[in-house]
């Protein structure tokens, strides 16, 4: 892996001036910010993710929140070599080493084509990369993509667990409507994206699960589809009637 460069962050955090600073005093919570970072990138180019990623720090420090959601490179696991792997784990080691100087947690998110594309990879990853600043964002969704019954999923995951990220799909020839390339597409297909009580993935044991336990981690809705603000307030409602029951 070569010598770690250490990273200096300024006193203060950059970014957006006052803002972060403003939306805690309106009540506005950030429990995570999530971006994008190479990690199949050869040692020199890792250099330029480095620099991104203080900068990344510095905004969780801005918006006042510990996690930092990135994804575990840009490949499926199983074509990954030996060699991959230390590679891998080896930035994501350094990246949680980094942030972890400033109390930050490095979130890797659970996602095809990565190194966290299901269960067994997953814990490969957490195991091999051993920092106690690692965590992850439990994608459920993708996992049962991935073959994985959800509430056994969330079991084995859950001492790693920091963010739990709900989203659903009609039916599972539908999946590609999550592909990057087409959900980040102003003029990308959302046919397919249905509520949490739609889709093909029953969300009500999840849900009642997390209550149950009382996990006391944040979770997320994703929703890439038309009106936005009257999806989320269904799905809240959906929520909090189900919580109730």
């Amino acid at each position: 892996m070569g010598h770690p460069c250490r990273i200096s962050l300024p006193q203060q955090p950059v970014g957006l001036g006052a803002h972060g600073q403003g939306d805690a005093a309106s009540g506005i919570a950030v429990s995570m910010i999530s971006d994008y970072v190479d990690l199949a990138a050869g040692e020199e180019s890792f250099i330029g993710a480095k620099l991104k990623w203080a900068r990344l720090i510095s905004l969780a420090r801005l918006f006042e929140t510990n996690k930092i959601r990135i994804f575990a490179g840009n490949r499926p696991s199983g074509s990954a070599t030996e060699q991959d792997w230390e590679t891998c784990t080896g930035y994501v080691r350094e990246l949680a080493r980094t942030a972890a100087e400033y109390g930050i947690y490095t979130i890797i998110e659970t996602h095809p084509n990565t190194f966290a594309d299901g269960l067994a990879s997953t814990l490969r990853l957490i195991r091999q990369t051993e920092h106690d600043f690692l965590g992850i964002n439990l994608d459920i969704l993708h996992l049962w993509e991935a073959g994985c019954e959800p509430l056994a999923a969330m079991r084995e995951l859950e001492p790693w667990t920091m963010n739990y990220h709900l989203k659903n799909v009609r039916s599972r020839d539908k999946l590609q409507v999550f592909d990057p390339s087409n959900v980040y597409s102003p003029s990308g297909s959302r046919e397919g994206m249905v509520s949490l009580a739609e889709g093909a993935v029953d969300f009500v044991p999840v849900i009642r699960a997390l209550r149950q336990a009382r996990y006391a981690h944040s979770a997320s809705l994703e929703w890439f589809g038309q009106e936005p603000y009257r999806f989320l307030r269904n799905e809240l409602q959906w929520l909090l009637k189900l919580t109730d029951d």
